[in-house]
C-alpha cells in the first residue's frame, strides 16, 4: 500500500509544506502555521488509508506539536512508543515537548527521562543533546529566579 502513487504524493506534499513552514517560523509565523496545517492535512489523509505507518504517525505528532497542539502531540508520541518502545527519535521529541511546555515539574522530569533514554541510544546526537541543554537552561532559569527572590528578601 505504501508504494501507491497517491500515498507517495501525500508524503511529498507533507514534507514540502513542513519544509517551507520551518523556514517561515520566525519571519512569517502566520504563514508557517498555515503550512504546518496543510502538512498535517496531508499526513491525516495518508493515515486514513494506512493507519499503521509509524513514520506518518510521527509526522502527525510532530506537526501537532509545531501547531502548539501539545496535548494531542503528546498522546500521539505516547501511542508511537507503545508500538515501538525503543524509538529514540520519538523519545527525544516527546521529551523535548514535555520540557518545552514546562507545565509541571513532574512533566519536565518525565521529559528529561525520555531525553536521557534517547541519548542512551545515540549519545552524540545533536538534537538529543539540544533537548538536554533545554532542560538545563530551564533549571538555571529557575535557580536564577529563586536566587533573585532570596536577594530581594535579604536586601529588602
Amino acid at each position: 500500500l505504501n508504494s501507491h502513487p497517491y500515498l507517495t504524493m501525500l508524503i511529498f506534499a507533507a514534507q514540502l509544506y513542513s519544509g517551507q513552514a520551518q523556514k517561515l517560523v520566525y519571519s512569517a509565523p502566520d504563514s508557517s502555521v498555515k503550512l504546518y496545517t496543510k502538512a498535517l492535512e496531508s499526513v491525516n489523509a495518508y493515515l486514513a488509508l494506512d493507519s499503521l505507518s509509524e513514520q506518518m504517525l510521527f509526522y502527525q505528532a510532530a506537526y501537532l506539536e509545531r501547531l502548539k497542539r501539545d496535548d494531542e502531540a503528546i498522546a500521539k508520541f505516547r501511542e508511537i512508543l507503545k508500538r515501538l518502545p525503543t524509538d529514540h527519535h520519538t523519545m527525544n521529541f516527546l521529551g523535548y515537548t514535555l520540557i518545552d511546555r514546562n507545565k509541571s515539574l513532574e512533566e519536565v522530569k518525565e521529559g528529561m527521562a525520555f531525553v536521557e533514554a534517547a541519548l542512551s541510544f545515540e549519545p552524540k546526537n545533536a538534537s538529543y543533546l539540544d533537548s538536554k541543554e533545554e532542560v538545563e537552561s530551564l533549571i538555571n532559569l529557575v535557580i536564577g529566579t529563586i536566587e533573585d527572590e532570596i536577594n530581594n528578601v535579604i536586601n529588602g
